[in-house]
Parts: structure tokens; C-alpha cells; sequence
């Protein structure tokens, strides 16, 4: 059903007489819609009040024709409000706005909105209107009154007496001039005599207010009144004065140069207008404190100006609720009301205000809420553009993000107060002077709240919250003493925190985290307030008992909060030019040389005025644990990436961690014997094999790892690798995650003597004079070596490995029947007593087995163990006379019995066909040379791994793991490890957790959705999520259909859910690439294919088969390497050094290869069919 004709009236809430003066549009829309057509349609509106007067002049407005269900739409009609009407309203009333709409003279429709009208001299806050409420107070500034005139003639006279000018004149004088008119002024208004009245009840809403008039001739004004009369006076002097709103209370500013201002006549974002009091560009007047209320003090102005400093702007910026420039305010034509005055004769004169012609054009040819001709804070010049810089890879952002938190639960960007930050109250313009003090190394005495010994207390003060600015300023100069926002017993808590944790940090990182923070920039992300400290000056804590005192690190100066810094470029594009290096103190004066706190404060501030950012730097100083040691480290990293990769060490790891590494600088290692004990013999302290290779890899260049578990002498090598380099005039830098390890190697230096070329660079005591110092001592230290005990030294290490060489061949090495002395006794520890039958030592004293008939030689090519001059005697051994002996000796060898000796069992009787079985052992002895001829044409690892084979199955087993399809000997032994297993656990879980990550996922979609690219499509989406609301679904789907179209059949996927699926889908993929990844890094599972998808069955199913195929072969390998020998030595030795060399020789990395056969396969198998 169509609706009525009716009519929609959008108006403001309230009006007042400065609406009226200055114009202002009371109804902002007046809608008309008709039910039917109509034709010759007026509308007509006023404003009405209690009594029946009209507030507006009249109005109408004419439609010549309406179409059914059509509608007229007024954007702020012109509506006037009557001044001359207004002006006589004396109290606050209500009014109808009363708007009606005629056809042909009939009455239309209409309609009545009621409206609060104002008294004449009232001034209110409209919630719905603030900015304008703030921009109207500026009509209650009246500097065409007639009472200034005699105010301003006692200026001028208070002005020549102090400065022997009474000259009032402000073009082209410096700011002190201008601050000398405006102590004028104060002066001669605090001569007036007025006294101060409370502000009514209703303040918090609004009030009468006073003209200049009438507080100089009533003598009383309440704050605002006091504040509006002295802005009269400095706009009549053509000062520009400014109001400052706060909750309860109002007060005075004004700009020191003609110059400055705010960029918008009225804000209720104070943050510009606090950092240009902050930079000097304004200053501020309490005008209580110009009041007849207490005696003056001689400094009256000095402490009228100090006061909104240390209430408001310093002490509780949060009570600011507004800022109004009126110098803006009279370009936007927002005038003065008239000024009323009876004469003598009774008769009323209105005075009205007459704008200079260039104000009002200004702003009429534009009508901009910006200050024009060269008004408002001004910019800084713009910085030159910067060049585009390369985008790091991957690997190095990861690094970055790692070594720099710019997250909000970083206390350098969001420094909530907590147990380890004490708050001081401290003066806030001091800040400067806190740090000179501790540049010179003047202790800063920190008392409790209520610890006031030493200070000048009034009868009512109980805690230094009461203590007058003045007095904390005095104990701050003259005694050095500030006091914590904590009473007794909280600051002994909270001292004590603070020294626990910052002794741990400097344990754990060599680096002190206690800082002095220097200045608070309050700023927002978003719509979040954080607050962040500026400056970070490292201190230390001292005292045991109250009061505690605060000392300077001298081992690490004052830095700007970079971590911050960072933060604004990388949100806002915020740049402080002139801080890459802070300023600093100038010479003769207090701290010299030291940074120049004040002037770091005002360049802060200059740049966001210059941005133009609503953040505000708050003069503060607090101590707290932070730790910024990262991000030095950071700035490193991202100035200068691209050198660090030019450096093949980290080029490797940054762009091809998972390839083998080769140091093109690197150079040969001689890890021979001699070689081995030539770096022993110079380490100065005793190494072992290993060590020494370590020590010799390091003389080479090598890049390697060494690890090793505790006590395994890792501290010992690093040093004996430091004097190696040192020795060779090599700088080195020896790097620590913690200070014990540091600790322990500068103490093993020491003991060696080379104390004096080690410099700590984490040294808490060391101060840049001893750095110095040391390094003066280390320049003119001349060393004394001792060659003579050296020459010794090496020479005793040689012997003493001869020696050992020696003995160790003579225990190993084997006789003519195979046996050495350490083998041959094993096995008689193995058999046990028992009987012996006697063998002459000649038997087995070395030579070649021969035989009789000269065809049945056993292993022809074995000489034993001969030495030189035997082998050139050229004794031979009678085959078939030992034979015949052992015929002979059946009877003594069956008493030994077989399961006391298996070796001889064959012997126990004499065959019934002695010929017969001499002739089997001649077919043996052929086949076993047959064996032999063929073993020689394969490379020795292949002829040492078939000798062990006790079987045909071990024949089997050993031809398979000697192949390229198999797993490297050397990579099953690693899968056995422990590191290994924990490894593949490790992996194991987070597959486990990427199943259950990508349930709901794939639920949704097939699993090759990962392996779609997903940043186009994330940025995509992003861009459709934040497009117009019209036409956004369709925009979601279309920047989603590379996702869309692996949805499975049937699946509902919400295109207002895209956003937060492509975020899960882009952690999922990555976690799956990752993982991929880290199994075919896996030691044995390298022939897993690059890129395969887990999520997927077929990419899973290929996985479960490698492992599977490494399983088997660690089966075999277990199995041949597990049985028993004969020879004295374990078989799993034996077979796992041949399979070790066979498998290394013939492919290092087959591991990590498909597999593949060939010639040398093929006849390795032909050799173990022989055998």
C-alpha cells in the first residue's frame, strides 16, 4: 500500500544566537514525497518558539509538478535564522519547526520537528554536532568590544615599563616579542582585579558566557570567560589566540608567529596542537591563575604558562576534549557576535565586526576547512622519492621476521604497564636533563611515591602526586632525585623484579635489557591506542636498600627506539629525517657531547606535524625491561643482504639449503697420519684424531659443522682452532648463544697466553676507554715462542706414534694361515681348554702353499704375513705331506670333539675312499681358484664383500645391496641412529597435524587445490573483499575460481567464506611444501619426487612405498651384519666396511638418486653365480 504525501525534515537539534549571526543552515534536508501528481506544489518552513515568535525569516520554495510516488529532495534549504529574534532570547527555550506543503493553495502535508533554542549568550556542546559546538565558541571571541581598549592601554604601559618599548605591534617580530605583549596583557588583566567564579553545574553540557565587558566591570569570570576575554585582547592585537576545551575546564593559547596554525578551525583531535606546543610554535595560558584568588607570585607568567603543561599536556593529555583555532575560525566566516554597550545617554550601541576584505574573500572563493595563504603548521619539504630496492628471497625475510618482532606484543611498540616497567614523575621538559645527568655519570636517586625525605612539603601533601611541578623540578636539579609512581613496599617489589630479570637477560644474552625509557609516543594502529617509548638509555640498578639509584651503562649509550621507528615506515610511510645519527649536546654546556634529548623531542614532533599523523610524543620516563639487541641485527640484514649472499656460505643456505655445499674457496685437507700429528703437535692444547682433523679443516677454509655432546671436548678444539688462525695471522669471530660459553673459552685463551689478542665484545665491565686500552696492548704485545720445547714436543709426538704404529701392526698383522696374535687369541679365549694338537711353527711362519702334483694348490696367491727375507728364501710348504699328516692325526683330532672344535670335525675319521676324497678336494681347490680369476677382474670392495658370504642366501643379500637400486650401506647405518628416528617421529607428527589442519579443507575441495598458485588469488580476493558491497559476490567468485574449480561435487563453499579459506588453504599448502620438502631432506629418501603432494593419496602412497623400500633394506643389512665369524673379527665388521667402501665407490649419492642399472651390476651378479 503507497504511502501518504508526507514530509522528512532532517534538522539540528539546537540553536543559539552565533548560529544566527553567522549564517549557519539550521535544517540540513527537507524531503517531500507525494502519494499522487501534483503541480504548482510550495513548501514553506519556520521556526516558531514557546511565546509565538518567529525565529526564522520567512522562506518558500516551489515545485512545479510531482509525479506520483515521486519525491523532492532540499540539501540545506535556505532557512535563515533571524539574529535580531534570537538575540533578544534571554533563557534557554524550546521551538516547533513547523514546515508545511500547499497544491494550488491547499493545504498538502506537514509536518513539526521540535528544536532547542539557545539564550543569546549561551554556549553548549551539541553530542551530535561537536566539531561544530567548538567552531561557534569562536563567535564568543570578541575583539571589537569597547572595554578592551583601556585593558590594552595598561598592557602597553606594563610593556614599556619591562621592555622599554610599549609598542604593541606584532608583524615581523620574533616570538619573544610576542610572548612579552601576551605577559602584557595577563599582567594588566590580573591588575583588573577580577576574581574567579565556579563554573555552573551544567558545565559539563555548557554556559553562559560572559562578554569582556562584563567581567571587567562585574569582576568575576569562570574559567571559559577569563580564556575568551584574554583571546579577545590578542585578537585585537592581531595575535592569534586559540582555546583549548578540556573535560570541566578551558584555557588559553596562542601562536607565537602569524605564520602557524591548525589546519581546521576546531578538532577534537588535539595530537598537532600538543606538538606544536611541544615545538615552541605555541604557547599556553592557565587565566585562573590571572585571578584575584591567591597572591601572585613575581614569575605570575611564567607559572601561568607552566600550569596546562604540567596538568594537561604533560600530566593527563586524556582530559583534552578539544582544540579551537579562531583565526581559522574567522576564515571559515565564523565572526564575532556584536558587542553591546549602553552610553551615557542610555542609548544601546551595537558594534558589529567588520572582517578585513582579503579574510572574507579567502575563504568565500574557496569555502575549504583548511587554512589558506600560508596558514597552518607548515610541511617540510618533500623527501627525495626512494629507489626501489630489490625484494630479499625468501629464506633471507624469513631470517628478518625471526630477528625483528614488529607484532604488538613487542614492548617496544606497545609498552603496557606491567611488573617489569616503573613509571617516574618526573617534570616533563626535564627529559633532557635526565640524560645529561647520567651522560656525566651523576647517579639519579629514585624515591618511593611516599618516600618525601629531603623535599619542601606543604602541611597537606603526603606523596610526591601532591608535590607542586616546581619542587619535583628543584629536587630533580639541585638533589638529582626523582620519585617512582609507587609507594614503599611496590617500589621495593618492583625494583627487585627489574633487577632479577635484567640480570638473567644479561646472563643469557651478554646484552643488558634494563633501559630508562626517555619520552612515550602515543600513537594507534587501526583502532587500537598503543603507546611506545622513544628513547632507550641502557642503565644499572644500584643500592640494596631504599632509595635506589640509577647509573648509566657505559657500556652502550643512548638509541633511538628503531624497532618503532620501523614500525611507522613500514604503516605509514613515517620518515624523522635528520635522526640516522642523534644530535648531540653542544660544547659548554651541561652534558656536553651527550645526545641531545630535547632536540630529538622537537624533530619527533616537527615530522608528525609534518605527516600530518594524529600522534602525540608525551615528555615521560619510565624503567623498564626491553629488548632491542634484535633489531641491530635486523638493519644489518636488510641494508646489506645482498653482500652477505655474495659469500658462498650464505648464498647456500639462502637460496639452496637442500643441495649438497661446495666452498669454491675451500682447499685440500692432508688428513693423513703425519699430517694429523703435525696439527697436534702445534695445537696447544692435547688433541685427539678427531679434533685435529676439525683444526685441519679449519686451516684449509673449510666451511663444516662439528657436533658433538657435552664433555666431548668441543670448547678444547674451538680454542685450538683460535690459535691455529691466530697463528697465521687470521682474524677471527667467535660467536655464543650464551655467555657461559664465551666465558669458557676466553678462560682457556687465558691459560694458553693468547689473553692478550681476544677482545670481548660483550664484556659488561668494558668501557670504550678499556676497549682501547686492550687494543693498544694487543698491538704492542710481542710474542716469545718457544722453539726449543716446540722442536721437543713434535718430536716426542712422532715417536710416540711410531711406536704405537708399530705395535699395532705387529698385534695385527696375520701368519701364513691367516691368523694374527690379537685374532688367533680371540679364539682360543672362544674355545676354551681342551686338547692341542702340535703344528711346527714353520707351517705357519709364511711362504706359498704348494702341492706335490702341483694341481691342487689351495689359495695360491696367499703368502701370509713373510717378511722380506723369508719371501726371498723361497721356502715352500708340502701340500700333501700336510694332508697325509692330518690323516695320520685323525684319532688325536676326533678326542677334541666337534662341538668343542667345528673346524676339525671333517678329521675325526679317515675316509673309507681316501683317493676319492683327495679328488674332491682337488674339484675344490679348482673351483675356489675359478673363484678366484673372477673375483680378480672385479674391484677389490666387490672381491672383500663376497669373501665374508657364509651362504647362498648372504650371496643373494650381498649382490642386491651392492647394486644402484639399493639404499647406501652408509645412509641405513644413519637411519638406524637416533637422530634419524627422531627425525622421521618429528615428521611423522607433523604429518599427522597437516591431516588434521586440512580436514575441513578438503572436505570442500579435492587435495590438488594446494598445488594451486595462491598469491594471485589471495590478493585477488583481498581486492574483491574490500570492493563496493554492489556486485562484491560475484566479484568473490570470479577471484576465486582457480580454487573453485577443484571444489568437489556437491560442496557448498559461501563466496563471503573465500577470504578466510584462501588463508587457509595458503598456511596448509605451505606447511605441505615444507613437509614434502623435509622428507626428501631425510637421509634415504631423496628418490622421493620433488614437489609431491601428502594430502594427496597417489602423493602419500609414494611416500609409504620409499619408506617401505628403505625398511627392506635396513632388513637385509641387519640380517647379513648379525651372524657370527670365524676369523677372530665379527662378520658385521667385515661385511659392513666392504658394503661401506663398495657402496661409496660406486655411487656416493645413491641415496638420493632413481635407480638404475648396468654393466657393473650385471657383472657382479655373474661373480656371485660363480661363487
Amino acid at each position: 500500500m503507497p504511502l501518504p504525501t508526507h514530509i522528512e525534515v532532517v534538522t539540528t537539534p539546537l540553536v543559539n544566537h552565533a548560529m544566527a549571526h553567522n549564517g549557519i543552515r539550521m535544517v540540513r534536508r527537507i524531503t517531500l514525497v507525494a502519494a499522487e501528481a501534483r503541480s504548482d506544489i510550495v513548501l514553506e518552513a519556520r521556526l516558531v518558539d514557546a511565546h509565538g515568535t518567529v525565529l526564522t525569516r520567512p522562506w518558500q520554495h516551489h515545485v512545479d509538478r510531482l509525479d506520483a510516488a515521486g519525491r523532492v529532495t532540499l540539501d540545506a534549504p535556505g532557512i535563515i535564522l533571524d539574529p535580531a529574534a534570537i538575540a533578544g532570547i534571554e533563557e534557554e527555550t524550546g521551538a516547533d519547526l513547523h514546515v508545511e506543503a500547499f497544491a494550488g493553495g491547499e493545504p498538502l502535508a506537514q509536518t513539526t520537528t521540535q528544536v532547542r533554542v539557545l539564550a543569546a549568550r549561551q554556549w553548549l556542546v551539541d553530542p551530535d554536532t561537536p566539531v561544530l559546538s567548538l567552531e561557534l565558541l569562536a563567535a564568543f571571541v570578541q575583539p571589537n568590544h569597547p572595554a578592551l581598549g583601556p585593558l590594552v592601554a595598561r598592557s602597553a604601559e606594563y610593556l614599556d615599563a619591562e621592555t622599554t618599548s610599549g609598542s604593541l605591534a606584532v608583524d615581523h617580530v620574533l616570538p619573544g616579542r610576542i610572548d612579552a605583549i601576551v605577559e602584557a596583557v595577563c599582567v594588566a588583566v590580573h591588575d583588573a582585579g577580577v576574581y574567579y567564579a565556579q563554573p555552573p553545574a551544567s558545565w559539563g553540557y555548557g554556559q553562559k558566557v560572559r562578554t569582556p565587558g562584563d567581567v571587567l566591570e562585574q569582576k568575576v569570570g569562570t574559567c571559559l570567560d577569563t580564556t575568551l576575554l584574554v583571546a579577545s585582547a590578542l585578537e585585537h592585537l592581531g595575535i592569534h589566540p586559540v582555546v583549548w576545551i578540556a573535560r570541566g575546564h578551558a584555557f588559553l593559547g596562542y601562536w607565537r608567529t602569524a605564520e602557524h596554525g591548525l589546519p581546521d578551525a576546531a578538532s577534537l583531535q588535539v595530537a598537532q596542537a600538543v606538538n606544536a606546543v611541544g615545538l615552541g610554535l605555541m604557547g599556553v595560558v592557565e587565566t585562573t591563575m590571572l585571578t584575584q584568588e591567591r597572591r601572585p607570585p613575581r614569575d605570575l607568567f611564567r607559572r601561568a604558562a607552566q600550569a596546562p603543561l604540567d596538568t594537561y599536556l604533560h600530566g593527563d593529555p586524556a582530559a583534552l576534549v578539544g582544540v579551537v583555532d579562531i583565526h581559522v575560525a574567522r576564515l571559515m566566516r565564523v565572526f564575532p557576535i556584536p558587542a553591546r554597550r549602553t552610553r551615557d545617554d542610555g542609548v544601546v550601541e551595537v558594534i558589529d565586526y567588520r572582517p578585513a576584505p582579503d579574510v572574507v574573500d579567502s575563504r568565500a572563493a574557496h569555502g575549504e576547512p583548511s587554512a589558506a595563504g600560508g596558514h597552518g603548521i607548515p610541511a617540510a619539504a618533500g623527501a627525495p622519492a626512494t629507489p626501489r630496492r630489490e625484494v630479499p628471497p625468501p629464506r633471507v625475510q624469513a631470517w628478518k621476521n625471526s630477528l625483528l618482532d614488529l607484532t604488538l606484543r613487542n614492548r617496544l611498540l606497545n609498552c603496557a604497564r606491567g611488573v617489569t616497567a616503573l613509571p617516574l614523575l618526573l617534570p616533563g621538559e626535564h627529559l633532557g636533563l635526565v640524560a645529561d645527568l647520567l651522560a656525566e655519570g651523576t647517579p639519579l636517586v629514585v624515591r618511593a611515591a611516599d618516600d618525601l625525605a629531603g623535599a619542601v612539603l606543604a602541611q597537606d601533601v603526603r606523596d610526591a602526586y601532591a608535590l607542586p611541578a616546581d619542587v619535583l623540578r628543584t629536587m630533580l636539579r639541585e638533589k638529582a632525585t626523582v620519585y617512582a609512581a609507587a609507594d614503599t613496599e611496590a617500589h621495593r617489589l618492583q625494583v627487585a623484579r627489574l633487577r632479577y630479570r635484567a640480570r638473567t637477560g644479561l646472563q643469557e644474552t651478554g646484552a643488558n635489557p634494563l633501559a630508562l625509557t626517555l619520552g612515550r609516543l602515543d600513537w594507534a594502529l587501526g583502532d587500537r591506542a598503543l603507546s611506545a617509548p622513544l628513547l632507550l638509555a641502557p642503565v644499572e640498578l644500584k643500592g640494596i636498600i631504599q632509595p635506589y639509584k640509577i647509573l648509566a651503562d657505559e657500556t652502550a649509550g643512548l638509541t633511538l627506539n628503531l624497532s618503532l621507528m620501523e614500525k611507522l615506515r613500514i604503516e605509514f610511510g613515517f620518515v624523522v629525517p635528520g635522526l640516522d645519527e642523534l644530535p648531540l649536546r653542544p660544547a659548554g654546556v651541561r652534558g656536553e657531547g651527550g645526545v641531545d634529548v630535547d632536540e630529538v623531542v622537537r624533530r619527533v614532533r616537527q615530522a608528525l606535524v609534518d605527516a600530518g599523523l594524529p600522534f602525540t610524543v608525551e615528555t615521560e620516563a619510565r624503567l623498564a625491561i626491553v629488548g632491542f639487541t634484535g633489531y641491530l641485527l635486523w638493519r644489518d640484514l636488510d641494508e646489506h643482504w645482498e653482500r652477505f649472499l655474495a659469500q658462498p656460505v650464505a648464498r647456500h643456505l639462502a637460496l639452496t639449503p637442500t643441495a649438497r655445499f661446495s666452498d669454491p674457496a675451500a682447499g685440500e685437507v692432508d688428513a693423513t697420519v703425519e699430517a694429523l700429528d703435525a696439527v697436534v703437535a702445534d695445537a696447544p692444547i692435547p688433541a685427539d684424531a678427531s679434533q685435529a682433523q676439525a683444526v685441519a679443516y679449519a686451516r684449509a677454509g673449510r666451511t663444516f659443522v662439528l657436533e658433538g655432546p657435552p664433555g666431548t671436548g668441543k670448547s678444547q678444539t674451538i680454542t685450538n682452532i683460535l690459535a691455529d688462525q691466530v697463528a697465521r695471522g687470521r682474524r677471527v669471530l667467535f660467536v655464543a648463544e650464551k655467555g657461559a660459553a664465551l666465558d669458557i673459552v676466553r678462560r682457556r685463551l687465558a691459560e694458553v697466553g693468547l689473553a692478550p689478542f681476544a677482545l670481548d665484545l660483550h664484556d659488561e665491565h668494558a668501557t670504550p676507554a678499556q676497549v682501547r686500552e686492550r687494543l693498544r696492548t694487543a698491538i704492542a704485545h710481542l710474542p716469545r715462542p718457544d722453539e726449543a720445547g716446540y722442536r721437543a714436543a713434535a718430536a716426542d709426538v712422532g715417536s710416540s706414534a711410531a711406536t704405537l704404529a708399530s705395535y699395532a701392526a705387529r698385534l695385527h698383522s696375520p701368519n701364513a694361515a691367516g691368523l694374527s696374535a690379537y685374532s688367533a687369541h680371540t679364539q682360543l679365549l672362544a674355545q676354551g681348554p681342551g686338547p692341542q694338537a702340535p703344528v711346527p711353527a714353520s707351517s705357519v711362519a709364511g711362504g706359498t702353499l704348494t702341492s706335490s702334483g702341483g694341481g691342487a694348490g689351495g689359495f695360491a696367491g696367499i703368502d701370509g704375513g713373510r717378511s722380506g727375507t723369508e719371501a726371498d728364501s723361497g721356502r715352500t710348504l708340502d701340500l700333501d705331506a700336510c694332508r697325509r699328516a692330518v690323516a695320520q692325526s685323525t684319532g688325536l683330532l676326533a678326542g677334541l670333539g666337534q662341538p668343542a672344535c667345528q673346524a676339525w670335525g671333517f678329521a675325526q675319521r679317515v675316509p673309507a675312499d681316501l683317493a676319492g676324497f683327495f679328488g674332491l678336494v682337488e674339484a675344490a681347490d679348482s673351483a675356489i681358484r675359478d673363484l678366484e680369476d673372477r673375483l680378480a677382474a672385479c674391484p677389490t670392495q666387490v672381491s672383500q664383500a663376497v669373501r665374508t658370504a657364509e651362504s647362498t642366501t648372504d650371496l643373494e643379500l650381498i649382490g642386491w645391496l651392492l647394486t644402484s637400486q639399493a639404499t647406501s650401506p652408509a645412509v641405513l647405518d644413519e637411519t638406524a641412529s637416533r637422530r634419524w628416528l627422531q627425525a622421521r617421529a618429528e615428521l611423522d607428527a607433523r604429518l599427522a597435524r597437516l591431516d588434521e589442519a586440512a580436514v575441513g579443507l578438503l572436505g570442500s575441495f579435492g587435495p590438488e587445490v594446494i598445488q594451486v598458485p595462491l598469491e594471485p588469488v589471495r590478493l585477488a580476493i583481498r581486492e574483491a573483499a574490500a570492493s563496493f558491497f554492489i556486485g562484491r559476490k560475484g566479484r568473490l567468485v570470479l577471484a576465486g575460481a582457480p580454487l573453485l574449480a577443484h571444489a568437489r561435487p556437491g560442496a557448498d563453499v559461501p563466496p563471503r567464506t573465500l577470504p578466510v579459506l584462501v588463508e587457509q588453504l595458503a598456511t596448509v599448502a605451505a606447511e605441505a611444501a615444507n613437509l614434502s620438502a623435509a622428507w626428501r631432506s631425510l637421509p634415504g629418501l631423496g628418490a622421493l619426487p620433488a614437489g609431491t603432494n601428502l594430502l594427496d593419496p597417489a602423493g602419500r602412497g609414494t611416500l609409504v612405498g620409499t619408506l617401505g623400500a628403505l625398511e627392506r633394506d635396513r632388513a637385509m643389512l641387519t640380517g647379513l651384519v648379525c651372524c657370527a665369524g670365524l676369523d677372530g673379527r665379527h662378520p658385521r665388521d667385515r661385511r659392513a666396511d666392504c658394503l661401506h667402501s663398495m657402496g661409496n665407490r660406486a655411487d656416493p649419492q645413491r641415496a638420493g638418486r632413481q635407480p638404475r642399472r648396468g654393466a657393473a651390476d650385471g657383472s657382479l651378479h655373474a661373480v656371485i653365480g660363480a661363487a
